[in-house]
């Protein structure tokens, strides 16, 4: 059996490096962040899980309505779990079930991903949260899954989503995010928008850890000081990058 797990904290997949950040503003009843192990079908003692579904998302409201409403999710999401792991279904099921109909004016977004560490593949549902990044070994910084984002959960009941597969090679990183990142203003009223966000993942100059670091540090530097506006949450996993020493070719 895969052992107990706290489901914020980030995945552990062998072959892969993960950095998590959670910087709370004022109230973060709004944000959703779940991590769960992913059960084999033999699973050995002590073994790291080969599968792991993370899920993303944010209320439209806070407060204590988001709280009740944001944990109600997080319960559903855990049953559907047990059910299924295909991100698209799970989005599906949240849709028809876990908002509250007499609250027509209260949605959330939710980003839903399974990583899979043998095929080395991520497969990505979303409902209307941000796009998940993509750090190439040559640092270009690419958006992922773009072209299936639904509608977010409880605006229009009996919506399918879709899912994509997408590989992560040797020496990527995956980039996480909540829209906290982008909200961060400078003393000009200026936001730390997407150009500024992928240009600190491209100046990293490592693994996941790197790539967070850098992120945190640019925020930094542009906000100089001023008061968090909203909750800072950053996830960014990467393939690491095998150790096997290259000898070369003998000739003989």
């Amino acid at each position: 059996m895969v052992e107990p797990w706290d489901r914020q904290s980030p995945p552990r997949l062998v072959g892969y490096e993960s950095w998590l950040c959670q910087m709370p503003c004022i109230d973060n009843s709004g944000d959703v962040f779940v991590s769960v192990p992913l059960p084999k079908d033999a699973d050995i003692l002590g073994e790291l899980p080969n599968r792991w579904l993370i899920a993303l998302g944010n209320m439209s409201v806070k407060g204590e309505t988001a709280s009740h409403l944001k944990n109600a999710l997080v319960t559903e999401l855990i049953r559907l779990v047990g059910t299924t792991t295909e991100p698209a279904s799970i989005l599906k099921s949240l849709n028809n079930a876990s908002i509250d109909p007499a609250m027509e004016w209260v949605f959330a977004t939710l980003l839903v991903v399974v990583i899979d560490s043998d095929r080395h593949e991520l497969t990505i549902a979303n409902a209307g949260h941000a796009y998940p990044l993509l750090r190439r070994v040559d640092r270009r910084v690419e958006f992922l899954a773009e072209k299936v984002t639904g509608f977010p959960l409880g605006i229009h009941p009996g919506r399918t989503y879709e899912n994509v597969t997408v590989p992560v090679g040797p020496g990527e990183v995956v980039i996480f995010y909540f829209d906290g990142v982008t909200a961060v203003i400078d003393h000009q009223e200026q936001l730390f928008d997407m150009s500024c966000l992928r240009h600190a993942i491209a100046q990293a100059p490592g693994g996941a850890a790197s790539v967070g670091q850098s992120i945190l540090d640019a925020i930094r530097r542009f906000g100089q000081g001023r008061a968090q506006v909203d909750d800072i949450t950053l996830l960014c996993l990467g393939r690491t990058v095998p150790t096997t020493l290259l000898v070369g070719k003998v000739s003989g």
